[in-house]
């Protein structure tokens, strides 16, 4: 939000529900490309209009959870291991795309859609970047159990868990809350000057 917060006064009072092409559009526009795609998703998730939000959190880890207990999957500490490698800074966060990246290495047994929507309800850091380990914390059904969800419960591919397509995560975007924080955000104009201006 700071990088965009100078740039405030510039969105006008738009608001309401955008699509996610007219929000990327906007900051794209007001900012002259000084934001990057990357950038411009990470706000776009976390201003995604919750009604379309899809499953749960706690649901997707019930899934996941219950697809590797079956599997008999356990080698967390590998997986850990593995995004360490990857993890340069110890941040204990990477990019969601190398996180994939490991557990496909590994042959993680988890839906590829499944990931994705798991990886993209898993709060990020101010940069953008995925806790892994938060993440094994939650997939680890072994250490942190969760109770197994009733068949009926079990949501299937159209409840809205695929990840697999970016604009089905993204379709509309609450431009209304995102300007209020952005405004909020801004610097405060600097007070009038009681020298003679030139």
């Amino acid at each position: 939000m700071s990088k965009l917060a100078p740039h405030a006064s510039k969105f006008g009072d738009a608001g309401g529900m955008v699509n996610f092409d007219q929000f990327r559009m906007q900051l794209l526009t007001v900012t002259g490309g000084q934001i990057n795609e990357h950038e411009i998703r990470t706000l776009a998730r976390h201003y995604q209009d919750q009604q379309e939000g899809g499953v749960s959190l706690d649901t997707l880890v019930a899934v996941a959870q219950e697809q590797l207990r079956k599997n008999n999957f356990d080698a967390f500490e590998q997986i850990e291991e593995h995004c360490q490698h990857y993890d340069k800074g110890r941040t204990g966060n990477l990019e969601e795309d190398l996180v994939r990246t490991v557990f496909s290495a590994l042959h993680v047994p988890l839906a590829d859609d499944l990931l994705r929507a798991l990886v993209a309800k898993v709060p990020r850091d101010d940069k953008g970047l995925l806790p892994y380990k938060y993440l094994l914390c939650l997939i680890n059904w072994r250490d942190s159990p969760v109770p197994a969800l009733p068949p009926s419960q079990v949501p299937s591919l159209n409840d809205g868990w695929q990840g697999n397509q970016a604009s089905n995560q993204l379709q509309r975007v609450n431009m209304g809350q995102f300007l209020a924080d952005l405004r909020a955000a801004a610097p405060a104009p600097p007070p009038p000057s009681n020298q003679p201006q030139c």
